[in-house]
């Protein structure tokens, strides 16, 4: 419609090596995780989570970026999707309940480097190295952060990893708890986003993260740290 002109032009997108529905699996297999990269860094990040109705069952509208004026299958919800979608819709409800278990990622105030019962600082950013984000580096498709436990919540370690290689990442040292993995995107359902009590631990300082994804780990005691 308005001779091509309604829409925006600058379409910044990456199918994963083929346009439109594929039937090849690891196609497939890819977009799958690059949703759930992209949902996950949504709902971890601080603020209210913006989600727009449909992306929990991988509507795209067919590619269409300004569909206000479509009254018809392009702009409607099929709601029979989600069914056919289920590993994205429950990962879309299991994300909402980790998000839920960890108030660190709900606080009322945004990052400012304030410390935490344990001294450690709400958030520090790092790269395959500790403490090493490279902010310089126009090319890197790295970046992690330790969160300091808010209001009680264990210490969390977040990892992305955008390049299309595995990556070993440096982890912190938190005394008298060792991490633990909670969320992976490289791992297929459910074992991609782990339930309270189920975390498993990690014991190497290194985390080799899988090539584009999304890991999110905890810093469990002995004890159990669990959110209450």
């Amino acid at each position: 419609g308005e001779a091509d002109t309604d829409g925006a032009g600058e379409n910044f997108s990456w199918n994963c090596g083929a346009e439109g529905p594929s039937d090849d699996p690891e196609v497939e297999r890819l977009r799958v995780r690059q949703i759930k990269n992209l949902l996950s860094v949504l709902m971890l990040s601080r603020g209210v989570p913006m989600l727009l109705a449909g992306d929990e069952f991988r509507n795209s509208q067919n590619g269409n970026n300004n569909a206000y004026c479509q009254d018809n299958p392009t702009s409607w919800l099929d709601w029979d999707q989600a069914e056919k979608e289920e590993e994205t819709f429950e990962f879309v409800r299991r994300l909402i309940g980790l998000r839920r278990r960890y108030r660190t990622f709900r606080a009322p105030h945004f990052y400012t480097g304030r410390l935490n019962s344990r001294r450690l600082p709400d958030i520090t950013w790092h790269g395959t190295r500790l403490e090493q984000p490279g902010w310089e580096d126009t090319n890197a498709r790295v970046l992690a952060c330790t969160l300091g436990g808010f209001d009680g919540d264990p210490d969390l370690h977040l990892i992305l990893n955008m390049y299309h290689l595995g990556l070993d990442f440096e982890l912190p040292r938190i005394r008298g708890h060792r991490w633990h993995r909670v969320l992976d995107t490289a791992q297929a359902g459910p074992r991609d986003l782990l339930p309270a009590g189920h975390e498993e631990p990690h014991d190497d300082h290194t985390f080799h993260a899988h090539g584009r994804s999304v890991v999110l780990l905890a810093a469990l005691s002995d004890a159990k740290d669990y959110p209450r």
